[in-house]
């Protein structure tokens, strides 16, 4: 019983010792015998370029009803004044151009 202990603790600790020069092979850059380093190669940075769009004020502004129909619809310039990313509500203007259309009342309320 006692050589079986031997044994097994010899045998434990020479996989053990495998395991650790595998890894040391490995880590060395190639587990085969013989094989030449690679040359690594040094990367340039390239420059990064960001590209920032010039902010526009033109756009288009749909109002729907509870249907989901479009109830009003503008095109043109569109003044964000409060986006909503500080925390306050959003706020935007939009000057509506005077229009003689019959579809609106005097108001400038859309007819039903």
């Amino acid at each position: 019983m006692k050589k079986e202990k031997y044994w097994f603790i010899i045998l434990t600790l020479l996989v053990f010792g495998f395991l650790l020069l595998v890894m040391w092979v490995g880590s060395k850059g190639g587990f085969i015998l013989g094989e030449e380093e690679t040359e690594q190669t040094e990367k340039t940075a390239e420059p990064l370029n960001i590209t920032i769009p010039t902010p526009t004020t033109d756009g288009t502004l749909t109002v729907y009803d509870e249907n989901g129909e479009v109830y009003f619809q503008y095109s043109g310039e569109i003044n964000i004044l409060n986006s909503g990313r500080n925390g306050e509500p959003v706020e935007v203007e939009v000057s509506v151009p005077v229009t003689r259309c019959s579809c609106f009342d005097e108001e400038g309320r859309l007819k039903e």
